[in-house]
């Protein structure tokens, strides 16, 4: 089994390829609490210090909660949900495709759909501390697959797509 941040064949066979890159599952769990933290904070806040005598009255206390609530934990909701999406790479040379799908919690998301006899070639693209998974168009243009992150594996991920590539470049 691959390690949990590495970009890994899930699945390969005569006429299919399948490449995942997983979640940031850890990271993607300690935003989701703190966001949900901050929810359930500011909801307890609101029900405690609804009806107080006690509690000073004004804009910020009546303002409080909803500001821990909302404002505080729903930026780590959705930095949690956007660090728990998978992206899956499949290509179909019997269909002559190329699907980039991102999902969340298997839901898809977005997917992309390009013709396998457009591809060229695959290619890993580099920035500032970060790779990505790019596909070189026949038109010489290119396109993302995978997003610019840490994690390994992205030239086998190429070499693998570059290798199904040719094995059935004569079929498409």
């Amino acid at each position: 089994m691959a390690p949990a941040t590495e970009i890994y064949v899930a699945h390969q066979d005569a006429t299919n390829l399948v490449v995942v890159a997983p979640p940031y599952t850890l990271l993607a769990g300690i935003f989701l609490g703190v966001g949900l933290a901050s929810w359930f904070a500011g909801g307890l806040l609101a029900l405690v210090l609804r009806g107080r005598a006690i509690v000073p009255r004004g804009f910020l206390w009546s303002a409080f909660p909803m500001l821990l609530a909302v404002v505080i934990g729903t930026p780590f909701i959705f930095i949690g949900l956007y660090t728990a999406r998978t992206t899956h790479v499949s290509i179909a040379s019997d269909r002559n495709t190329l699907t980039v799908q991102q999902t969340l919690l298997s839901i898809p998301l977005s997917t992309r759909v390009y013709a396998l006899s457009n591809v060229q070639k695959a290619v890993v693209g580099v920035g500032e501390g970060c790779a990505s998974l790019r596909v070189v168009m026949n038109n010489g243009g290119g396109t993302r697959l995978l997003s610019c992150t840490d994690r390994s594996g992205y030239n086998e991920m190429a070499d693998a797509i570059n290798r199904f590539l040719e094995a059935h470049r004569t079929g498409l």
